[in-house]
């Protein structure tokens, strides 16, 4: 969810769950319900149409699991299975088919999302998510479904979508069931990168990736990023000497981030929440409408995360090289942010007043000392 607490990717979501040492072991019948998520949806009208909610970069539908919720699961086309989170699975009564510690194989009877109604689904279970749940590629595969950032829509359609010729439509390439656009770096560099759209920053690859690229500036420290794969790791952040091209499309200068621990690349909700995604999965093919030529914004941070608690936050990372760096250690207790007590600031409202404004004003305690501080916000290029 920068995505701090949700799976990147969840394609090794199933190779450790079939492994026999952490656990109970799956059937193959069960390992290909899970890939297969379920079968096509049975659909009211011409189809299902529900809101999109949460942050512009952060898809959120409201779910029905075996009639019970609503739900917010996250569209997520970065995930090749479903996942629900373990408290969902015990209010709504859905069967756990594969016990295993901390990543069981559960089973719903139906799960609805507006008109559109999925029977026996399967789907992956987590003890810990920053959401309800995940819906992945896999289920909206089954049929064509449009997800309207700008408009705030996600729809599933009857039919194929009529995707006219033109620049606007692009053939992509499904690995893993998981779906990649092929864009253009620099004007030379080919990549395929996964619609993402889980992810909360903009591109995201392989420092490898980056070797033959130019850039504005050094990649700098950026901040900790969690999955549920990789465990914590802080990525670096740099600004492209050049642009992202994809169709008719291009992008100057984009933000990427660079993580060490991921093997593939792919491109972020803040990157696509300019654009309309019309999705023909049977023909393998995307209509993108959105602005032609975008710039990127700078990366802005308050250069330190908040963790709360019963008693208010206390610092849990701080960015390297930032104003919060000379000012901040992990372990500091933060009452308030710009006078709103911490109990109830999110990492996203933490951004957003950091992109607000130049200084934070900050109540931190440390050694039983209270301190109003004002703190910097960094722009890292």
């Amino acid at each position: 969810m920068n995505r701090p607490l949700l799976p990147l990717s969840v394609l090794g979501f199933l190779a450790v769950t079939a492994g026999a040492a952490a656990g109970q072991t799956l059937t193959e019948d069960q390992l290909a319900a899970v890939r297969r998520g379920a079968d096509a949806p049975r659909l009211s009208g011409e189809g299902a149409r529900v809101p999109l909610l949460g942050p512009r970069d952060l898809p959120l539908v409201e779910v029905y699991v075996n009639g019970r919720g609503p739900y917010r699961l996250l569209v997520d086309l970065g995930s090749n299975v479903v996942l629900l989170r373990r408290d969902v699975v015990d209010a709504a009564g859905v069967e756990v088919i594969v016990e295993r510690p901390g990543t069981d194989i559960v089973r719903m009877d139906r799960l609805e999302i507006g008109g559109a109604s999925y029977e026996d689904v399967h789907a992956g279970s987590y003890d810990e998510l920053d959401v309800s749940g995940v819906i992945g590629y896999n289920l909206l595969s089954q049929s064509s479904f449009t997800l309207d950032f700008p408009g705030r829509r996600l729809a599933i359609h009857r039919d194929s979508l009529p995707l006219a010729d033109g620049d606007r439509v692009l053939e992509y390439l499904v690995q893993d069931r998981l779906p990649y656009l092929p864009v253009t770096l620099d004007d030379s560099t080919l990549l395929q990168l996964n619609f993402d759209t889980g992810a909360t920053n903009w591109i995201v690859m392989p420092p490898s990736m980056a070797d033959s690229l130019e850039w504005m500036s050094t990649p700098r420290p950026g901040p900790v990023l969690f999955n549920n794969q990789t465990g914590a790791v802080r990525v670096e952040i740099a600004r492209l000497d050049g642009a992202l091209e994809f169709g008719r499309y291009r992008i100057d200068r984009p933000v990427v981030f660079l993580d060490p621990e991921v093997e593939d690349a792919w491109l972020g909700a803040a990157l696509l929440a300019e654009y309309v995604l019309d999705f023909d999965p049977a023909r393998s093919r995307v209509r993108i409408e959105g602005p032609r030529k975008a710039i990127a914004p700078p990366y802005c941070t308050s250069g330190f995360r908040l963790t709360a608690d019963a008693s208010g936050a206390r610092v849990t990372d701080v960015i390297p090289e930032t104003p919060a760096a000379l000012q901040l250690a992990i372990g500091d207790r933060i009452r308030e942010v710009e006078g709103i007590p911490t109990a109830r600031l999110e990492a996203r409202d933490l951004r957003a007043l950091a992109c607000e404004r130049d200084t934070l004003t900050v109540r931190r305690e440390r050694g039983g000392q209270v301190e109003r501080l004002g703190i910097l916000t960094a722009d890292i290029e």
